[in-house]
């Protein structure tokens, strides 16, 4: 892993992706900041409910291709969680395909 691998604030395409993926993950990097302060702030307004991601996509009104990839970056910096219900399993709610979703959490921050 090298020091670009770390860098919570960029986006990222596999090198198996093709150019096209490249390049949206460039074109994204300066909205990065506010993209994950608006999904941070749609989950912290959820409170002790949370939210899943389609619940974020209602709440911001981005894509769900937007928020997704937002999530793993804000749970790197310890911002959102997952809440463990049983030994390793998370709570997750029925998404709109169906499927299940993990319900995220903002931290608490310690003296804020």
């Amino acid at each position: 892993m090298n020091d670009d691998d770390t860098d919570l604030f960029k986006a990222y395409a596999r090198s198996t992706d093709p150019d096209t993926s490249h390049d949206a993950a460039a074109s994204v990097d300066p909205h990065l900041p506010n993209l994950e302060d608006t999904v941070y702030t749609a989950i912290k307004s959820r409170g002790d409910r949370g939210a899943t991601c389609d619940e974020i996509v209602d709440l911001t009104g981005l894509n769900w291709n937007t928020v997704s990839p937002r999530l793993k970056p804000l749970r790197n910096k310890k911002l959102i969680e997952a809440q463990t219900v049983f030994e390793d399993t998370v709570l997750k709610r029925q998404g709109k395909s169906h499927r299940m979703q993990i319900v995220w959490f903002a931290k608490k921050v310690v003296g804020a």
